[in-house]
């Protein structure tokens, strides 16, 4: 029954429940108050009709006096993170430990910890999170929040969008006693929306922090401007043919990973973009991993030595240590099959470097758009696997503690869309060297994320693929 309730609550909203009670309440009433024989007969009574009516009316003031009077909360602290009810958690014992995790970091960076405020009721993504952050007149609100069991591992896998930082970002399958440098991150995302609400001074410490870390990431951006100016294409390096799979995963069949608004959209924009630039596209959308092997073998049959591989990912990938204890460090690429029972079987960044460095040509380029950059990468391996003069490089969204960011303005993941503004406007003036718009694309990021959000770049071999 409360798993019914459960479901009924994230599909109806609480403010139509009374409106309904009395629709059933009515009907009954006419029925039997005028002995009706048949429940068809009550719904052409006029009586019920007009209590319908009344009812719909009264329904609809309500709502109109709601959306423009903004909740007043029992305390006079305005809160800084709104905490909807987990799904799958009927007694909201992970949703209470959640919240007391955060309040707990939030004492410890001398702010109140009583502006992490849980709400009654389900935020099943961005939008209906933007509605509570203005009827509450919060800075930031959780959404998708989702209780995973799997054998003896409880994960919680949730969301924040936070527009003080440019968008959203998900947390994919973190455990429930969160990590401390999971729970920093969290912590650090909503640090400016916690200034920006109530209003309170900062405190030294955490100006430092926070200047501290902008400026280590203004720093990466610029040794990896310098690095670009070093660094040029492969003399006499002409692509015969150019070929790209571009991969968008919003979501997994079972459910268990957190839903993302624009991978799919993104790998289309991507995709786009590399057609017009002579590549030959591939494009999958929330496929499983045998389509994207499936690509490869296709791609197989016509490459050659003298072609220009590329790779695109975009969605929720995520580290196999945060999921089995004891596993070594891959970076899982999750696709529409993925499953927390079959994690071996899953895609991994290895395995597609593996399929590309299997095939003849020399030259390889992947973009990924998700969180933990390159986690588990074994460079002196790949080194090894690679063959003398061929050159592999690895463009990715965040570093490898790091996590991705969605913006709904943009309508994309932010590095995606920075990256497909810059590859317009540099292609327009000429070919595109890697690693000259990965420091342009690096800075835009850190700018527009407030250093949330910082990516990397990984080359393997000696030069700079140009295109």
């Amino acid at each position: 029954m409360d798993k019914l309730f459960e479901q009924v609550m994230k599909v109806v909203p609480s403010e139509a429940l009374p409106f309904i009670l009395a629709v059933c309440v009515a009907f009954f009433g006419v029925y039997y108050y005028y002995g009706y024989r048949n429940f068809t007969d009550v719904l052409h009574s006029r009586a019920f009709m007009t209590l319908v009516v009344v009812a719909a009316a009264g329904l609809l003031l309500h709502s109109i006096n709601k959306a423009s009077s903004p909740i007043i909360l029992d305390t006079e602290i305005r809160p800084v993170l709104l905490v909807p009810n987990f799904e799958n958690d009927e007694r909201d014992q992970y949703r209470n430990a959640f919240v007391q995790q955060i309040r707990a970091s939030f004492s410890k960076v001398g702010l109140n910890p009583d502006s992490i405020v849980p709400i009654d009721s389900y935020i099943t993504d961005a939008k209906a999170a933007s509605l509570h952050m203005e009827r509450y007149q919060s800075g930031s609100a959780v959404f998708s929040p989702k209780v995973v069991v799997t054998g003896d591992h409880t994960f919680l896998c949730i969301s924040l969008l936070v527009p003080a930082n440019g968008g959203s970002k998900s947390y994919p399958l973190t455990e429930a006693q969160i990590d401390s440098k999971v729970l920093d991150d969290i912590v650090a995302t909503i640090i400016p929306t916690a200034n920006a609400t109530t209003g309170a001074p900062v405190s030294p410490f955490l100006s430092r922090f926070q200047a501290l870390e902008q400026q280590v990431a203004a720093m990466n951006a610029t040794i990896l401007a310098l690095s670009a100016e070093q660094k040029g294409p492969k003399p006499n390096r002409e692509y015969e043919n150019r070929y790209a799979i571009v991969v968008g995963n919003n979501s997994n069949a079972e459910g268990t990973l957190p839903p993302l608004q624009f991978a799919i959209s993104d790998a289309e924009g991507l995709g786009s973009a590399l057609e017009q630039s002579g590549f030959r596209v591939t494009l999958l959308e929330n496929p499983t991993v045998a389509n994207v092997l499936e690509a490869f073998d296709q791609i197989k049959t016509s490459i050659s030595e003298h072609d220009l591989l590329a790779f695109y990912y975009a969605g929720s990938s995520a580290r196999t240590t945060d999921l089995a204890k004891g596993e070594p460090e891959q970076l899982l690429l999750p696709t529409h099959d993925f499953s927390l029972k079959s994690i071996h079987s899953s895609l991994t960044l290895e395995r597609v470097i593996a399929r590309m460095l299997a095939l003849p040509n020399r030259d390889n380029l992947l973009l990924l758009d998700g969180c933990h950059g390159t986690a588990g990468l074994d460079r002196a391996k790949l080194s090894e696997m690679a063959n003398s003069g061929d050159v592999l490089q690895i463009f990715a969204g965040s570093q490898d503690s790091g996590y991705g960011m969605e913006n709904a303005e943009s309508g994309g993941g932010v590095f995606t869309q920075i990256l497909l503004k810059n590859f317009a406007s540099m292609r327009a003036s000429g070919s595109v060297s890697v690693s000259n718009i990965a420091a342009t694309v690096t800075g835009n990021v850190i700018e527009a994320t407030n250093a949330q959000q910082q990516p990397k770049l990984v080359t393997i071999g000696d030069g700079d693929i140009r295109f």
